[in-house]
């Protein structure tokens, strides 16, 4: 799974006020969980932290059908292939919402004092405890 970052809204003025413009899939950025014993990280391509996660910066494959895609519901995608040629490519791109990640994520820790239900020792949500249990 991966998260997606996404570029400050952009916003066209009409007759009838301003309306926010579509999504380009150029500014977007694709952020995958990094291992600390990863060859990526000796390479330097792990660009941020996710709450003291390293993530490695990838690119959605050319060949995949969300690869024009420039609007993401979700701040998390799923992939089935990560590719290295030139750069870290993902095929098979999915969307999936919160519910998904809860069901099929892997472990869920639920931290009922903060509100706040982590998958995987990744992804972190804010949710009441309830959903979590």
């Amino acid at each position: 799974m991966f998260s997606v970052q996404r570029a400050t809204t952009k916003y066209a003025e009409t007759s009838e006020g301003a309306v926010e413009k579509d999504g380009v899939a150029k500014e977007l950025k694709f952020y995958a969980r990094g291992n600390d014993d990863d060859s990526a990280i000796e390479s330097k391509s792990v660009v941020k932290h996710y709450h003291g996660v390293p993530e490695e910066r990838v690119f959605v494959h050319p060949s995949s059908a969300n690869f024009a895609n420039g609007q993401y519901s979700c701040p998390w995608l799923v992939y089935y292939q990560l590719v290295r040629t030139s750069k870290p490519f993902m095929r098979d791109v999915t969307e999936c919402s919160n519910y998904d990640l809860l069901l099929f994520g892997g472990s869920i820790e639920v931290l009922a004092a903060d509100g706040l239900i982590i998958v995987d020792n990744y992804v972190r949500m804010s949710a009441n405890a309830r959903i979590g249990e």
